[in-house]
């Protein structure tokens, strides 16, 4: 419930968990929205009636111009953000980036720099 007593409605989010060589695709949060300038795995809103896979491959391809192949559901979470009076539940879903799709925007192309998960190697 919010501080005035009522229940906030559930937003329904599909993310993806989209691995390349060893590191993991991040976006960053747009300022002026909820969590402003956080890392997330991308994604976004799923529409009323749409289905939750296909909303990730649109928000992944407007987002990032990524066009991507959207696997299972890999983790599903509950979060209720009492500061902005609003509830999510977000579903992880394994994804790869289709042959030949372009890659994706600075932002992105910046949070794989920034989650390397080892140094780069002398060859690189």
């Amino acid at each position: 419930m919010d501080g005035l007593g009522t229940r906030a409605a559930t937003v329904l989010v599909a993310a993806a968990v989209l691995v390349e060589d060893g590191k993991v695709l991040l976006s960053q949060r747009k300022a002026g929205t909820h969590l402003a300038g956080a890392w997330e795995l991308p994604g976004g809103k799923v529409e009323a009636g749409e289905d939750p896979r296909e909303a990730l491959r649109r928000e992944l391809r407007e987002e990032l111009g990524v066009e991507a192949r959207v696997g299972d559901v890999v983790e599903a979470t509950f979060h209720r953000y009492e500061d902005a009076g609003k509830a999510v539940l977000l579903l992880f879903y394994e994804a790869s980036r289709e042959p030949g799709s372009s890659g994706a925007s600075s932002c992105a192309r910046a949070a794989r720099r920034r989650c390397r998960s080892r140094p780069p190697s002398s060859t690189r």
